[in-house]
């Protein structure tokens, strides 16, 4: 029960996290479309373009993209993965879910150890136009590494069934 409980919990704090990731994708995909067309006026109005709004669309277009991508996986919306050619069903469908899970949760633990490195690699580099470090868009992937992890932890231990059996009176 008191797994249930810790389930219950993770699920609500998910849901904050997953507002708060939504809105923020939001406002930055908004600034990426405000930066995209900055860029394609200025070169119509003016002949030129401006130095800084093509690193600053690509930052923002990564980070817009490694915010949301979570989401997506939270609700299944991502790419999924096939085992069987055929749709199991009753308890096996509910150890290929659970399969499944396990094997994006070595994605994403492998996905954040390889961007733990690259960051540690990018250190002191800049990006040419804006002098901004490299890791103001790397660690955009950190960032999606502890939110779907926490995500596929949520669907892990809902999955369980100690997890499965939180009651609504729970919540």
């Amino acid at each position: 029960m008191q797994r249930g409980r810790a389930t219950s919990r993770l699920r609500r704090f998910n849901d904050v996290v997953e507002v708060v990731q939504l809105r923020l994708a939001t406002a930055l995909l908004v600034a990426f479309v405000v930066c995209v067309t900055l860029e394609v006026c200025s070169r119509f109005a003016l002949g030129r373009s401006f130095v800084w709004s093509q690193e600053a669309a690509t930052l923002l277009f990564i980070w817009s993209v490694f915010v949301a991508a979570p989401v997506a996986f939270r609700h299944d919306g991502h790419l999924q993965l096939a085992l069987f050619s055929f749709v199991p069903r009753g308890m096996a469908a509910r150890a290929h879910a659970v399969l499944i899970d396990l094997i994006n949760l070595v994605f994403v633990v492998s996905y954040g150890w390889l961007a733990i490195r690259v960051l540690g690699a990018g250190l002191g580099r800049v990006y040419a136009a804006t002098g901004l470090p490299l890791e103001v868009g790397w660690v955009a992937i950190v960032v999606f590494t502890a939110t779907a992890l926490l995500y596929v932890v949520e669907r892990l231990a809902a999955a369980t069934p100690l997890g499965a059996s939180a009651s609504p009176q729970d919540e």
